[in-house]
């Protein structure tokens, strides 16, 4: 008897990480297969800050919580490109520079861009549940799959060249 291990490794969704083992045995009577799924590990990503609004519908800053911040922030004015907070002070810092305060005004002038950006939003949160609904599918698949490969099969063997007669 010989085993074949064979690792793959690949990305779901862009968060998730899966690892796929295989194990291939083969004996004189029978073929085995196993297939182990291991190592998933969700990836928390920074929220995004959105301002609130005031009783007049007004766009105003604030300080999120410290359970947001845990994971950290991301602040989409644009004056800092790709930098996460992870604490209070140096993100409220942020929210009084001035490409910071000239984004909020303008979001205050024109919040139909926000609809636009809702609209958006649901389209991909609506293809991004078909995915995930395709990849269940697919997954009971290939558990299904998994168990008809893991049940022993009969091999039959036979002397075809009539040595051990």
């Amino acid at each position: 008897m010989f085993f074949v291990k064979i690792f793959v490794r690949f990305k779901i969704c862009c968060t998730t990480n899966l690892s796929l083992g295989i194990v291939l045995s083969i004996s004189k009577n029978y073929i085995s297969i196993k297939i182990n799924f291991y190592n998933m590990a969700l990836a928390l990503e920074a929220e995004l800050y959105a301002p609130n609004r005031d009783d007049q519908g007004t766009y105003i800053d604030f300080v999120p919580s410290l359970c947001l911040l845990k994971n950290g922030i991301k602040c989409v004015c644009g004056s800092r490109k790709d930098q996460t907070f992870y604490a209070a002070g140096p993100f409220k810092k942020h929210l009084q520079c001035q490409k910071h305060k000239a984004w909020l005004k303008m979001k205050n002038i024109e919040p139909q861009n926000d609809i636009k950006m809702i609209h958006e939003h649901e389209k991909t949160i609506k293809n991004q549940q078909i995915l995930i609904h395709e990849l269940d599918q697919e997954i009971v698949m290939l558990k299904k799959k998994i168990a008809s490969l893991e049940s022993p099969k009969h091999v039959p063997v036979f002397d075809l060249l009539g040595i051990d007669e």
